[in-house]
């Protein structure tokens, strides 16, 4: 016999976006990489900068909230209106999808109150932080 199958959706599983999500201008940042905030000196050695020819999950660089908090005028004016951060929970590698502990910030990335600040900054500025 000879007919369509149609999947049964539970009306939970349908996302609905927030409709402030069809308008946003995204801008993602992978913190490691994209700017060093006047931060404390990092703990551990770190790749010079312009050393791009082997990158692995393990070189870190040093970019950090500080230096995503420093840079917010420059991407407002780009006109983004949302940062979608890559992982910044503590994790043993620079791109932090291995995260180890999901309730703590990175040390090397910075502390919760950077986090705080830079939510906040955004905020102000009309950009959101996912």
């Amino acid at each position: 016999m000879k007919y369509f199958k149609y999947a049964w959706l539970n009306p939970s599983d349908i996302i609905a976006p927030p409709k402030w999500v069809g308008d946003t201008v995204w801008y993602q940042i992978m913190p490691d990489r994209f700017c060093k905030g006047d931060s404390a000196p990092k703990r551990m050695p770190l790749k010079d900068w312009d050393d791009r020819e082997s990158v692995s999950g393990n070189d870190f660089y040093g970019g950090d909230l500080r230096g995503v908090i420093e840079k917010l005028p420059y991407l407002a004016d780009l006109g983004i209106t949302a940062i979608y951060l890559n992982p910044i929970s503590k994790a043993f590698s620079n791109h932090r999808y291995d995260t180890a502990n999901y309730r703590r910030i990175d040390p090397l990335l910075g502390t919760q109150q950077d986090f705080e600040e830079l939510t906040k900054k955004a905020g102000e500025m009309g950009i959101r932080v996912i």
